[in-house]
């Protein structure tokens, strides 16, 4: 899935916000064309949720693609952080949207993260507003990929990125449960959650897969409407 080295894990710096549902963070989102590397400029991000995967063992985190540019595009699949108050608390500088048709699964640590800024990657967190709009949002894009229901449902499950002197991660608040075969969905992210506006059109002529990535029968009247 990534070609990445994991590192020893050490002590925790407990001074480092908490990567967690509703956190922006400085990311190396990947390029489409390079999806397995980390992308060239870091960029905001918003987490969708944290788990551990059960194959690798590692924390990974279910990212949005964050961007300045103002688009009409993905509508209805987006959060829009646009007051001064919102920008404030999340730790940006300018207009961000966010949007749920475009996301990845990326693992937790300075390879996909930028530790630069200040003790780890996390900027800021969405105002309560905003997280109840994500709760909405993450609730229409699941009514479209079930497969990714586990993921995009609430949670408080959080974790704490450690220094940069020992990047493999952090450490869980809940340090069982929540594991996750992340390789099959994101696989389908790639496939499917790329950025276009056309979604729901898109998901509705793809046959419907397991958790696993086995493809399923589509249910009747799936994608009317």
């Amino acid at each position: 899935m990534f070609d990445i080295t994991d590192h020893h894990t050490e002590q925790i710096n407990a001074s480092c916000g908490a990567i967690r549902r509703g956190a922006i963070v400085s990311c190396f989102y990947p390029l489409a064309e390079i999806p397995a590397r980390p992308g060239p400029e870091a960029r905001p991000a918003l987490v969708i949720r944290v788990f551990q995967d059960h194959e690798q063992g590692r924390w990974m985190a279910l990212v949005a693609y964050g961007t300045s540019r103002n688009s009409k595009a993905n509508r209805g699949y987006e959060v829009r952080i646009r007051r001064e108050e919102s920008m404030r608390v999340a730790g940006l500088d300018r207009p961000t949207r966010f949007t749920l048709s475009r996301m990845r699964i990326l693992p937790i640590g300075p390879d996909f993260f930028d530790y630069k800024q200040h003790c780890g990657p996390v900027l800021g967190y969405l105002d309560d507003a905003l997280q109840a709009h994500l709760d909405a949002t993450c609730e229409r894009v699941a009514a479209l990929a079930r497969e990714l229901r586990p993921l995009l449902a609430p949670t408080d499950f959080r974790v704490v990125p450690l220094p940069t002197a020992c990047p493999e991660g952090g450490d869980a608040a809940e340090p069982n449960g929540h594991a996750v075969n992340a390789k099959p969905l994101d696989d389908l992210l790639q496939e499917d959650f790329i950025g276009r506006s056309d979604l729901a059109r898109r998901l509705a002529k793809r046959p419907r897969r397991t958790c696993s990535g086995a493809a399923a029968a589509p249910e009747r009247g799936a994608g009317s409407g």
